[in-house]
């Protein structure tokens, strides 16, 4: 079971330009050596005919094949380093910078410059063994497997480039943050049947397993909590048969001292240090387990696009409708992750998770502001308040949209500066607000994002 430090690590390993290119530049020198050896084990006339296939047949045509082949990827690769961080810096200034995490951990463009880099030492490799003169020595199947991963290498660079291109379209970008969130949200909010182990018991989803007064486990460090090893913080309160309440979640700031746990009945010396194991910390917030943080990145694209500076509201449309999406997501989950138990069933760990309600004010709240002074923006999130409360039923979720839905409404009558636009608006929301779980009040919104009276 790693530690939350050792998971950070590795998860940070993995998403860095040095990981994936480095097993690349490692894989092409392992594979010149493996074809180098086939050459050297066999004899030079091994092929027969198809000898002349295979490359040059004397060592300065093979230098001149590998070294072109070789200078020419590397020239490449640059080339590839330099498109990546122009894009970067196109994002970081149009999007804003929390958007840096998508680029960085960009798979495609990540392995297009492994492989740039590793067709460059596997030319380097396979050129060290040519030898002329009497002992003359032509690696042909190396040779051959470099006018191969040549082809490789340009095709990587032509879909490079296609990808890179519709990364920087803002819908994909939206879209890709949106996808990033709702599979975050499936693990706190999941639809389907999750393990019983896991599922808190009906009606007491928010008791604590601890009481005030109960001993705390404090952190040792500063910075953003990264990872939270929810089996190993379960795992040590079962081996010394303890209760644990949670109380960070991944993204929160913590000082040193801050509380993360607290637990019942007791805390044994050494026993904290175990708990603290459990949790990484770094300077900035991830991805990896912080749902609020790709909730943040999607609201980060939405303010500036409304800024007066930028002033895009199409782009802002596109927020909010990634917003719908996961406002609707939270509304059909269940938070059956709140109590984790041991597996005969005990109460081990109680940790927080995000819920409907902060789903809703870190996304259609937070925009909500904005987007009350936008004509354009207006009609698009009242149609997103009108299609929730049509499909949610009744209830806690329900009444809760409804709050947010009339804190908008009296942000539209301050804001909006048109008069038309402004009655029309407000009328809609009344309506929207005045019905109950029917169908949406589609024609009427219709209107609205067309901009005719009703």
């Amino acid at each position: 079971m790693l530690s939350g430090r050792l998971l950070a690590g590795y998860r940070n390993l993995v998403a860095s330009y040095a990981f994936l290119p480095g097993l690349l530049i490692g894989a092409g020198t392992l594979l010149a050596a493996a074809l180098t050896a086939v050459d050297t084990f066999y004899e030079p006339d091994w092929m027969g005919p198809l000898s002349a296939v295979f490359g040059p047949t004397t060592a300065e045509g093979a230098r001149s094949l590998l070294s072109t082949v070789g200078g020419s990827m590397l020239s490449v690769a640059g080339i590839v380093f330099s498109v990546t961080l122009a894009a970067i810096v196109f994002a970081s200034g149009q999007y804003g910078p929390h958007v840096l995490p998508q680029y960085r951990r960009d798979k495609l463009a990540q392995a297009t410059l492994g492989v740039m880099l590793g067709v460059f030492a596997y030319c380097m490799t396979a050129l060290y063994s040519v030898q002329a003169g009497e002992d003359a020595f032509v690696p042909r199947l190396a040779v051959f497997g470099a006018l191969v991963l040549s082809a490789v290498g340009l095709s990587m660079l032509i879909a490079f480039i296609s990808h890179m291109l519709v990364m920087l379209h803002v819908s994909n970008v939206v879209g890709r943050i949106g996808n990033q969130a709702a599979a975050l949200l499936a693990q706190d909010l999941p639809c389907d049947d999750a393990d019983a182990r896991h599922e808190p018991r009906p009606g007491h989803e928010a008791d604590f397993l601890t009481k005030d007064g109960d001993p705390l486990v404090r952190a040792e460090g500063a910075g953003y909590v990264l990872t939270v090893g929810t089996d190993r913080l379960v795992a040590v309160a079962t081996r010394q048969d303890l209760r644990a309440d949670l109380l960070v979640r991944p993204g929160d700031y913590v000082t040193p001292r801050t509380p993360l746990l607290r637990v019942a009945p007791t805390l044994e010396e050494g026993v904290a240090d175990e708990f603290r194991g459990a949790f990484a910390y770094g300077r900035r917030r991830t991805p990896d387990e912080d749902t609020a943080f790709t909730l943040d990145e999607l609201c980060a694209i939405g303010l500036r696009a409304l800024s007066p500076g930028v002033n895009d509201p199409f782009t802002a449309t596109d927020v909010v409708h990634q917003m719908m999406r996961l406002v609707e997501r939270a509304a059909r989950g269940r938070q059956v992750g709140a109590v984790h138990r041991d597996e005969d069933g005990t109460p081990r760990l109680r940790r927080p998770v995000l819920t409907f309600g902060d789903v809703v004010r870190l996304t259609l709240e937070r925009i909500g502001p904005d987007a009350a002074g936008n004509v354009t923006v207006t009609p698009e999130l009242i149609a997103v308040y009108d299609g929730l409360l049509s499909e949610i039923p009744e209830g806690a979720e329900a009444d809760r949209l409804r709050r947010s839905a009339r804190a908008f409404r009296a942000l539209c009558e301050e804001k909006l500066p048109i008069r038309a636009a402004r009655e029309e608006a407000l009328s809609a929301l009344d309506r929207i607000l005045a019905r109950g779980h029917t169908a949406p009040a589609a024609a009427q919104v219709a209107r609205l994002k067309a901009g005719r009276p009703s």
